[in-house]
């Protein structure tokens, strides 16, 4: 498959766009239609299997994408098909990320920062430093993906943090900025609001 280039509105990082890249396919076996979203040659991927990768509206379709040499948070534009690049950062926690249910922004962490991106404008805000930790267990399942997890009205942000021997489960009040330990214990993965 061919590469697509940037539409020229960005030449490249934060808000470069994209070519529509989306194809209709069939399953072979199946019979069902699928929509491929992207088709550059490098990884993509949705957000962990349980975040919702949409916005309510259905505007915005969030992923993370390789294209660029390292993962960045990138949309789809549903009313375009266009691509739009949403970070240009070299230390993205990948599974990290956690799009805002009114799709006006995206929380990820970063070494051992919070951050939320604006979607509008692609400014980053900084929540939380979390200071000297290891920030997730070492490995590639479980606690050590990094996942997050944000409430269904976006108040409020969960985030595991590795330090030491202990994991702390933190909670952000994305209005205010204020975190607070909620529960110490020697390991947290995959953290859901219910």
């Amino acid at each position: 498959m061919a590469m697509t280039a940037p539409i020229m509105r960005a030449a490249s990082g934060k808000g470069a766009r994209y070519a529509p890249e989306s194809r209709p396919l069939t399953d072979e076996k199946s019979g069902r239609r699928l929509r491929q979203v992207t088709s550059h040659p490098s990884i993509h991927h949705h957000p962990f299997f349980f975040v919702p990768a949409w916005d309510r509206a259905g505007e915005k379709l969030i992923f993370v994408s390789h294209r660029t040499g390292a993962p960045q948070i990138f949309f789809e534009e549903r009313a375009s098909g266009e691509l739009v690049q949403v970070t240009d950062r070299g230390d993205l926690a990948e599974w990290s990320i956690y799009p805002s249910p009114d799709g006006r922004s995206v929380y990820f962490t970063v070494g051992t920062g919070a951050f939320r991106v604006s979607l509008d404008d692609f400014s980053e805000t900084q929540l939380a430093d979390f200071g000297a930790v290891e920030m997730r267990e070492k490995g590639m399942i479980g606690a050590a993906m990094g996942t997050t997890a944000l409430s269904a009205g976006g108040d409020w942000w969960a985030i595991p943090v590795k330090s030491g021997k202990v994991s702390r489960f933190v909670l952000i009040d994305t209005r205010t900025g204020k975190s607070s330990v909620m529960l110490e214990r020697d390991t947290i993965g995959h953290p859901q609001f219910c």
